[in-house]
């Protein structure tokens, strides 16, 4: 749902991520998250959470089983809007890992 000057803008994300190049193991995670953001002079404060859902299967390693489980996702986050370039600082904590990002993009 977009924004207003008013009302914030909402959005679904469905993620999907497959490992290639490793014969002795499969692994893909899925995710689904909900955000929210308000666009305010410019810059742009977001939050979301949601699950990520990681399945591992090992091919042809003898003692090793496949596993499947699951972590609740949380992230906020800050874009900034300055000429041409933006930049974006954003904190997230997938189960008990805590991560942190600094992103800057160059648009023409």
């Amino acid at each position: 749902m977009a924004g207003s000057t008013v009302t914030p803008a909402v959005s679904i994300r469905v993620s999907y991520t497959k490992l290639t190049g490793i014969d002795q193991l499969d692994l893909d995670t899925k995710g689904l998250d909900l955000s929210i953001s308000k666009k305010i002079l410019l810059v742009t404060p977001y939050a979301g959470a949601g699950y990520v859902w990681v399945s591992s299967r090992p091919n042809g390693v003898p003692g090793l089983g496949g596993e499947n489980f699951s972590y609740p996702k949380l992230f906020a986050g800050l874009r900034a809007n300055l000429l041409l370039a933006s930049f974006t600082f954003e904190a997230d904590k997938t189960g008990d890992a805590v991560s942190y990002g600094l992103r800057v993009g160059v648009g023409f």
